[in-house]
């Protein structure tokens, strides 16, 4: 009898365990980070506020977004860049979390896959015209080159162009040829 509770003892120690180290899935990860850290999730989401209401005042609008094949939102990419930044600035597994199939900041979204979106994003509404924006876009984009720029993929050739300062908009043909209204 004895014997049987210590073995029960140690199959649920060791199973505690096990979960304790298994990496999670992103949408694991992702779904019970506000749940998990609310005092974080309230932190996060108190700075993007500000941060959105200070570039929304600053930015001055593109006057060729319409060429755009499918525009990033202001708010969108505002937000990937200052929840990106703020997590790295923190740099601690709650902020920067690895994941079975990448690395989730702030518990919202993949830092690897942000640069073309975040590139494009920026060039698209004319963000760096914020000087609020183009101080966490430049602080940003040398860690995401440091961190992933090896995958030689999109995300990470757009933020290398972008550092040498030849990143072009890629502009829908077909709308060039549009009168604008």
């Amino acid at each position: 009898m004895k014997k049987d509770k210590s073995k029960e003892r140690t199959r649920r120690y060791r199973e505690r365990v096990r979960e304790r180290t298994r990496i999670q899935t992103a949408d694991e990860w992702m779904d019970a980070w506000d749940e998990r850290y609310p005092k974080e999730a309230a932190e996060v989401r108190d700075y993007l506020r500000e941060i959105q209401r200070k570039v929304a005042e600053e930015i001055i609008p593109n006057p060729n977004r319409h060429l755009c094949f499918r525009p990033f939102s202001v708010e969108e990419t505002v937000d990937y860049v200052a929840r990106t930044l703020y997590a790295y600035r923190k740099d601690t597994p709650v902020w920067v979390h690895q994941v079975s199939d990448g690395i989730i900041v702030a518990g919202a979204c993949y830092a690897e896959v942000l640069g073309w979106t975040i590139v494009t994003g920026t060039h698209e509404n004319n963000l760096e015209s914020s000087p609020t924006y183009r101080e966490l876009y430049r602080e940003l984009l040398p860690i995401l080159d440091q961190r992933f720029g090896n995958d030689h993929n999109r995300n990470s050739e757009a933020i290398k162009q972008e550092l040498a300062g030849t990143f072009v908009l890629p502009v829908e043909p077909a709308l060039l040829r549009q009168p604008v209204a």
